[in-house]
């Protein structure tokens, strides 16, 4: 199945923080209805527990994905 976005993961920064580990980057992309560009700050947070991951929670600036789907 084709994807409905161009969509790649930049990564600024990842730091331990005891059981978890938090990402701090951005989504960057296009969807391909309309073609728009968007760069969106993103926050993923994993919580570890005997060496797997037992939690993920993610944190988006959904209003820029949001503005990229208008025509």
């Amino acid at each position: 199945m084709p994807s409905a976005h161009d969509l790649t993961i930049r990564v600024d920064e990842l730091l331990e923080a005891g059981d978890r580990i938090v990402m701090l980057g951005y989504y960057e992309g296009a969807p391909k209805a309309t073609g728009k560009r968007f760069r969106a700050q993103v926050a993923h947070v994993w919580t570890l527990a005997q060496g797997k991951v037992r939690r993920f929670q993610q944190y988006t600036d959904t209003f820029q994905l949001a503005e990229s789907l208008q025509p």
